[in-house]
């Protein structure tokens, strides 16, 4: 362990560089029924993409912030410490 420290010891390796996980999600909603749309991408670049009928009567920002909560409790399931978040949705991204 001490050997491990001091070769990745120093001014340039102050900084551990963290790679997070991905997420983009989209919501959608139209008069025939709303559904969610979500990728995950791990760190070392394997996809894992779902999707998820929801209630009828969402509205499109009801479909965007569910996706994003669906997404999110799906990261925490595997317990995800870094995640980019991406959506086409600034309401709900904000």
């Amino acid at each position: 362990m001490a050997d491990f420290v001091v070769q990745h010891c120093g001014p340039e390796l102050g900084i551990v560089d963290l790679v997070p996980w991905t997420l983009f999600f989209d919501g959608s909603s139209c008069g025939v029924g709303s559904g969610i749309g979500i990728v995950v991408v791990s760190p070392q670049g394997a996809t894992f993409e779902f999707s998820f009928s929801i209630e009828a009567s969402a509205t499109n920002n009801q479909a965007e912030y569910q996706a994003i909560l669906k997404g999110i409790r799906l990261l925490q399931v595997i317990r995800a410490d870094a995640v980019d978040v991406f959506g086409d949705s600034m309401l709900v991204i904000n």
